[in-house]
């Protein structure tokens, strides 16, 4: 399915990736890069065309409610490709069929602890990668 306006999506994804790296290369202090993607998300939110938010909803958009920056959940972890690939489809209510494919496993530690989640490429969209998780909060304060 092609967006309605396929240049207008085209230049709010050039604008994030310029936002997001400037901001990376600005400071090693993670905390403020956290702090500016936030004010850089927000305000492409509140302003352009492709924004999620209503548009008759969006000069009144407070911003995305997050939680502060925890640096002791911010890990690095070993991407391990998967052989086998697999694709699934997930239905979308209104964007049709979003395919996603197995592509690799991150192995990581957080917490003294050692985890894995799944990475998925997305085959729509213009591609990308995608890493799903869920926590205690899901459901009730996320």
């Amino acid at each position: 399915m092609s967006p309605g306006d396929p240049l207008s999506l085209a230049a709010w994804r050039r604008m994030v990736a310029e936002r997001y790296a400037k901001i990376r290369v600005a400071t090693d202090d993670r905390g403020a890069q956290a702090r500016q993607f936030r004010a850089a998300r927000d305000e492409l939110f509140r302003t352009h065309l492709q924004s999620p938010i209503a548009p008759q909803k969006r000069a009144s958009f407070a911003g995305v409610a997050y939680y502060d920056y925890d640096a002791t959940w911010r890990v690095v972890g070993i991407v391990e490709p998967i052989a086998m690939r697999s694709t699934f489809e997930i239905v979308l209510a209104s964007d049709g069929i979003l395919r996603c494919t197995r592509i690799a496993r991150v192995h990581f530690i957080v917490q003294g602890k050692p985890g894995a989640l799944t990475l998925y490429w997305l085959e729509g969209y213009g591609g990308g990668l995608w890493l799903p998780f869920a926590d205690a909060t899901n459901g009730s304060t996320t």
